[in-house]
């Protein structure tokens, strides 16, 4: 790849595909794909689950992440 095009796909991964994994994340573990709304997250703004679903969903972002720059080898 050229430095032009990797520059490119690396700010389509950081600002695009990276918040929209994070918003999916969250929604499969806060909401179990149920209907997302707004008025929902601001009643639960004091729940524990929420900031830890939150939370899981950063941490699963960069465990891919992590996972695709040091792949397992198989022997």
């Amino acid at each position: 790849m050229k430095p032009n095009n990797i520059k490119k796909l690396i700010l389509i991964n950081n600002y695009i595909v990276s918040p929209v994994y994070i918003i999916l994340m969250f929604w499969l573990f806060f909401f179990n794909w149920e209907p997302f709304s707004i008025e929902e997250i601001i009643a639960h703004r004091c729940d524990l689950k929420m900031y830890l679903a939150f939370i899981w969903a950063i941490i699963s972002l960069i465990l891919l992440r992590w996972g695709m720059k040091y792949p397992k080898k198989i022997p």
